[in-house]
């Protein structure tokens, strides 16, 4: 019986992880799509796009109890791909540069980000039998892909 309690929290817990990587990609993906080259304030005044520190930051804050280490981030544009893995080791020189880069932020234009994030079963740890089985990382994974609104 408390095998079963177990196993049924630990399930749960893969879908709380698996829909909070959902969430923040879609979280960071919209965020970007209004923050590219004619993104303005109020006043009608242009502003500079996002850069690529500020959408990790979005991606990163929406990933609640995630720990940022472990979470895995891939940037795509139409100039091409930027990995961060993890989300606190990005290539240097790219997270102060604009993404969408350039150039490739005109609305219209899409943009997506990818997330993985390793999942370890807490059931192994109390399966029957002889001992602790340890059957590796599951690696959850999310994909968001928008067009630039503006």
């Amino acid at each position: 019986m408390i095998f079963l309690l177990i196993s049924l929290v630990d399930m749960a817990r893969g879908l709380w992880i698996n829909h909070t990587l959902a969430e923040a990609v879609r979280d960071g993906t919209r965020w970007a799509i209004v923050h590219g080259a004619r993104y303005a304030n109020t006043n009608g005044q242009r502003l500079p796009g996002a850069t690529l520190a500020d959408v990790r930051t979005v991606v990163t804050r929406a990933a609640v109890g995630l720990v940022p280490g472990e979470l895995n981030l891939r940037f795509e544009s139409a100039q091409g791909v930027i990995n961060c893995s993890p989300s606190t080791n990005c290539p240097p020189g790219t997270l102060g540069t604009n993404w969408p880069p350039d150039g490739y932020a005109d609305p219209g234009r899409e943009i997506g980000i990818i997330a993985t994030y390793p999942y370890n079963s807490l059931v192994v740890m109390y399966f029957p039998g002889n001992g602790g089985i340890n059957f590796g990382d599951y690696l959850l994974g999310s994909a968001a892909r928008e067009k630039i609104v503006f």
